[in-house]
């Protein structure tokens, strides 16, 4: 899905944003010996491992540039940004 799609996907109802409902995977959990992998990160204290930069960022920008407009997806702010 493109982000025009993804934004036009997300409504607003009494201050709040929904969209559809997303399973994004986590494609970095079997990379052993990384911080992705669950025995590695259980090593370093962390219950379980963690979660690829690349899933949020799959999640966040429609709701951003939902919320902020398309300035938030170019310039990361909604306010004018001066050369």
């Amino acid at each position: 899905m493109d982000i025009d799609s993804a934004v036009a996907a997300i409504e607003e109802q009494d201050g709040v944003m929904r969209g559809p409902l997303k399973a994004p995977a986590n494609l970095a959990a079997d990379a052993a010996g990384s911080i992705h992998d669950d025995k590695t990160a259980q090593k370093l204290g962390f219950r379980g491992g963690t979660v690829a930069g690349s899933v949020h960022m799959q999640q966040f920008p429609p709701v951003l540039v939902r919320a902020f407009g398309p300035e938030w997806f170019e310039t990361g702010t909604h306010l004018h940004v001066f050369p």
